[in-house]
């Protein structure tokens, strides 16, 4: 990790760059985007989201304007952004930098590949509160439980990565898949969730 270089996404910015030069000296720049009245890409440059991708710091993502964009430079001071295509919240895997799970339309979808291509994980059905604000992405098996939800499921070791496990949200509600998208569970369905605690 690099900790003189920061990346943050915001209203009229897109992304700004933190850096710290060899001097001591702390600067923001702007990186990608531009202002509300037009931005560098010809729309208001709305970022909601960026993340570093956690095993490599050359590599990130984020999103604009419901667009899931990438770079490969990303630590540099003038990083190139390439636009990989719809989304609106996305998770990284911490234990595969080729793996990014995004939300597009209220589907879950998975490149294996650093968004070049993708595949569907389904969508969860039933979810209170709208549409899906976050994903996330299991890293390992903790202490094996059997779950009703999953009955199929098989008993792996403490520790063992775990790619099949991915959570979807609204504000309201929250729902699990365990074999990889083959079917949601709903973990809500009936409770009344108290925000803010």
């Amino acid at each position: 990790s690099n900790f003189n270089v920061g990346l943050a996404a915001g209203h009229s910015v897109g992304i700004d760059q933190y850096s710290v030069t060899a001097a001591g000296n702390q600067n923001w720049t702007q990186t990608a985007g531009g202002s509300v009245s037009g931005g560098a890409n010809g729309t208001d440059s709305l970022g909601t989201q960026v993340a570093f991708d956690p095993a490599n710091p050359a590599l990130a993502y984020y999103i604009e304007a419901g667009s899931l964009k990438r770079s490969t430079n990303a630590n540099t001071a003038a990083p190139a952004w390439v636009t990989i295509g719809p989304a609106t919240t996305f998770a990284l895997d911490p234990n595969n930098a080729q793996r990014i799970v995004t939300i597009n339309g209220g589907n879950v979808v998975e490149s294996l590949n650093q968004g070049a291509t993708s595949s569907g994980l389904g969508a969860p059905v039933g979810l209170p509160g709208g549409g899906i604000t976050m994903v996330a992405i299991a890293g390992f098996q903790g202490q094996y439980q059997s779950d009703p939800g999953f009955t199929n499921i098989t008993a792996n070791p403490s520790n063992t990565v775990d790619s099949s496990t991915v959570y979807a949200a609204t504000p309201l509600g929250i729902a699990v898949t365990k074999n990889h998208g083959t079917t949601w569970v709903n973990r809500f369905a009936g409770r009344t969730l108290a925000l803010g605690q």
